[in-house]
């Protein structure tokens, strides 16, 4: 009976001990914002274009275009804005779709200015960004747990380790009742015993 009770507190400290997995945040995001923010275009650019593969979420196209736009590249940054748009699903009530657009229309309006300013007198530059603007830290897409956590293998979860321990505690249970419940060896024909109880 100790054995059964014993592993029956096994099996109970087992599924305490299973907890529901996290989802598992890429590294990738953190190392794109600070390769844009350090003004690493290209290191920026490629970990955008792998996330973006990984996931197929076109806010990492959007994300491409900020990184360009903060390193003072609006040509790029411009291409990759209107990508977004063409890839996005959202309509036009969706943010993402509706920043896009705000840069665009900003983008535009500096390569006009550029342009025009190109045979005016010195000084009418375009402005760059304003600070608030150079420092807008990318957009990320909701977490969402991959596939195993969100299925995780049968081996993983605390239901199938409580069955293990049921199992377990009621094939010892059944033994040990077995064990004693069993006709005495005295009983019977046979040599002579003594049956002590």
């Amino acid at each position: 009976m100790k054995i059964a009770f014993g592993l029956l507190v096994f099996s109970l400290l087992i599924c305490r001990s299973v907890k529901a997995q996290e989802p598992v945040v890429d590294p990738r995001i953190d190392e794109s914002r600070t390769a844009c923010m350090a003004g690493e275009v290209q290191k920026g650019i490629r970990l955008l274009a792998e996330l973006y593969t990984a996931s197929e979420d076109p806010i990492w196209i959007f994300n491409q275009g900020r990184c360009y736009q903060q390193n003072a590249q609006p040509t790029l940054a411009l291409s990759r804005f209107q990508e977004f748009l063409r890839q996005s699903k959202g309509g036009p009530e969706d943010e993402d779709v509706r920043d896009a657009q705000k840069h665009i229309a900003q983008i535009e309006s500096e390569l006009q200015r550029e342009r025009s300013s190109s045979g005016s007198k010195p000084g009418d530059e375009a402005r760059p960004p304003e600070q608030s603007e150079r420092n807008t830290i990318l957009v990320s897409p909701p977490v969402t747990p991959d596939a195993e956590s969100m299925h995780p293998p049968i081996y993983k979860t605390w239901w199938f380790w409580s069955g293990v321990g049921a199992v377990a505690v009621a094939g010892t249970v059944t033994a040990l009742l077995l064990a004693h419940g069993s006709t005495s060896p005295c009983s019977g024909a046979g040599a002579p015993c003594l049956e002590v109880k």
